[in-house]
């Protein structure tokens, strides 16, 4: 915890050094219409970096009832500027831990939000990428005006280190911070989220229901 400052700026140093280094047509976001969306304009040319990065593990990290899960849609109301540009949402690729009963379930979860975010946010420009590059993910969440982040460790380090406004859900993975009580300070720009992880889709059947919960329609 002592060291985060120190080590952060390691990070974004080598972040720049990364970005430095991309060549004219690796400085924009491409989308894969097989297993991306996105409300892009056509012909519209989309920025490496969005003004909000936020990242959605969806994956090997649901249906089960332990430390790991999902934030609900309603998590990001109110975090995510009203006047945001670019919102792109990094997620994994279809193809990774085919292993989990419930990685298929992604799809639809991320559809949902991909449509929430919409709505919310009428006057924006929404991503959701799903797999890719992942220290180009990395820059995203580490130098994004505001990072959102899910209950990984991947997401910890760049969100630490980012010099604007960082957003991390309250989980014992981090420092033991399962409470704001127990949470420790990383600076002013890091900010803990009490929301519910939501983790157990055994309360709600059929399974889809439980995109009423992430939207908010039902407690």
């Amino acid at each position: 915890v002592n060291r985060t400052a120190i080590l952060g700026q390691y990070l974004q140093n080598a972040m720049t050094a990364y970005t430095e280094a991309l060549l004219p047509a690796q400085r924009i976001t491409t989308v894969d219409p097989e297993v991306d969306f996105s409300n892009a304009k056509p012909n519209e040319v989309l920025p490496v970096v969005p003004n909000v990065a936020l990242q959605y593990r969806c994956g090997d990290n649901i249906g089960f009832s332990y430390m790991y899960g999902i934030l609900p849609f309603t998590a990001f109301v109110g975090r995510i500027p009203a006047n945001a540009k670019y919102i792109y949402v990094l997620s994994d690729h279809p193809s990774r831990a085919v292993h989990s009963p419930y990685t298929n379930r992604c799809h639809l979860i991320l559809q949902n939000l991909f449509e929430f975010l919409k709505e919310k946010y009428p006057a924006a420009t929404v991503v959701v990428k799903r797999g890719g590059d992942l220290f180009l993910d990395y820059v995203r969440l580490g130098t994004a005006n505001t990072t959102i982040c899910s209950a990984s460790s991947y997401c910890f380090w760049p969100a630490v280190s980012n010099p604007g406004t960082s957003y991390f859900p309250l989980t014992n993975l981090i420092a033991g911070a399962d409470s704001m009580e127990l949470a420790p300070s990383f600076g002013p720009r890091f900010h803990w989220m009490d929301e519910k992880i939501i983790s157990n889709f055994k309360m709600v059947k059929p399974w889809t229901k439980i995109i009423d919960v992430l939207t908010g329609k039902q407690a």
